[in-house]
C-alpha cells in the first residue's frame, strides 16, 4: 500500500547525512509550520520535500521521486564541486548554504556564552591571563585558501604557537587543551580553507572563547556577525604593518579590550538556532515555491579568491629584496 502525503505535516526526507550525523531530527517547537523529518529512505513516495547534503551526493544514488530537492552545503564551492559537479544545473529547485541569497540559510553559530554584561575588572582578568601573541591549528594543508603557506610567511615577522599535521605538530590538543592555549593568546588565526564570500566556520566564532580572530579579508565575514570583534590582514599594506599592528594592541589593554566588547553586548537577535533551521525546511516543504536554483551558479568557486595568499606573498617578498 502506497502512503499518501499529507499536507497538513509533509514528510522531509534527508537523502544522506551530514558525514555520517544525522542533524536534522530536531523539531522545532514554534515553528508556524509543521513537519516531519525522515532518513528513511522506504518513505521517499511520501516525501514532499527531498534534501541532499551536496558532498555526500553521488550522480549514481538518487531519488525517483518528483518532489522538490534541496541543495545543501556548509562547504566553500571548491569542496562541493568534488561530489556533485556532475549533476545537470537545473537539478535542485533550492539551496540551503551559508550565503544570504539561500531559500534556507545555515551559518556557522558561536556557542555564545550563557551570560553576557560582562565587567571590565572581568575582561581585565581574562586579558591578563594572555602571554604569546598568536595561535593556529590546522589539520587539512592542501587548500585553495593556501593559509599554511600564508603562515609559514608570517612565522619570519612574529611568533605563532601552531598546531596540527600542517606544521609537523601531531601532539593530539583535545578540547581542554585548546581552551587553555586560547586563554593564553591574544590573537587566533582564523584562515578558512577557502576565501569566499559570507564563508565563516568555527575558526572564526572561536571569538566567544575571548580571542581576536584574524581573517584574510574583512568584507567576506559575515554581517550577522559583529564586525568590531576581528582584525583583516587586507586592511593593512603589508606583513610589516600588520604584524606591527598585532604587537601594538597585544600590548595596549584597552584597545585589545575593544575588540572583546561584544562580551559587554546583548547576545545577537540573529543568531541562527537549530530549531529556527528546521523551521526554514519546513516553510519550504509546505509552501512550495515554484524555482528552479542554478547551483552551478549560486554555489561557484568563482566567486572565491583563489589569488590573495600568493599575491600578497609575492608582494611582500618583492619589498624585502
Amino acid at each position: 500500500m502506497v502512503m499518501r502525503k499529507d499536507p497538513n505535516q509533509p514528510l522531509i526526507l534527508a537523502w544522506n547525512t551530514l558525514y555520517n550525523e544525522k542533524i536534522w531530527l530536531v523539531k522545532p517547537n514554534s515553528c508556524p509550520y509543521k513537519c516531519n523529518l525522515t532518513y528513511d529512505r522506504s518513505k521517499e513516495s511520501q516525501a514532499s520535500l527531498i534534501m541532499f547534503h551536496a558532498r555526500n551526493t553521488r550522480s549514481f544514488d538518487l531519488p525517483r521521486s518528483n518532489a522538490p530537492r534541496i541543495f545543501f552545503s556548509i562547504e566553500p564551492p571548491w569542496l562541493s564541486y568534488l561530489s556533485h559537479g556532475s549533476l545537470p544545473s537545473d537539478y535542485f529547485n533550492y539551496t540551503m548554504t551559508y550565503k544570504r541569497n539561500s531559500d534556507a540559510r545555515m551559518i556557522y553559530q558561536p556557542r555564545w556564552p550563557k551570560y553576557f554584561n560582562l565587567s571590565d575588572e572581568k575582561l581585565d582578568e581574562i586579558i591578563a591571563k594572555k602571554t604569546k601573541l598568536a595561535l593556529v591549528a590546522s589539520s587539512h594543508c592542501q587548500v585553495e585558501s593556501k593559509r599554511t603557506e600564508m603562515v609559514k610567511h608570517l612565522q619570519k615577522f612574529m611568533e605563532i604557537t601552531t598546531l596540527g599535521k600542517c606544521f609537523n605538530n601531531k601532539q593530539a590538543c583535545k578540547d581542554g587543551c585548546f581552551n587553555k592555549l586560547m586563554e593564553s593568546h591574544f590573537f587566533y588565526l582564523a584562515f578558512e580553507n577557502a576565501i569566499c564570500p559570507e564563508y565563516a566556520t568555527e575558526k572564526f566564532t572561536r571569538f566567544v572563547n575571548f580571542i581576536v580572530p584574524v581573517v584574510f579579508r574583512r568584507s567576506v565575514i559575515p554581517k550577522e556577525y559583529p564586525q568590531d570583534i576581528f582584525i583583516a590582514m587586507d586592511d593593512f599594506k603589508n606583513t610589516e604593518e600588520f604584524v606591527a599592528y598585532l604587537k601594538m594592541v597585544a600590548f595596549n589593554k584597552e584597545l585589545y579590550k575593544r575588540y572583546l566588547k561584544w562580551s559587554q553586548r546583548p547576545k545577537p537577535k540573529n543568531a541562527v538556532e537549530p530549531e529556527e533551521l528546521t523551521c526554514q525546511l519546513c516553510r519550504l516543504a509546505h509552501l512550495q515555491p515554484h524555482k528552479i536554483s542554478n547551483y552551478k551558479e549560486d554555489h561557484s568557486p568563482k566567486e572565491c579568491d583563489q589569488k590573495f595568499v600568493p599575491e600578497w606573498i609575492k608582494r611582500n617578498e618583492e619589498n624585502e629584496t
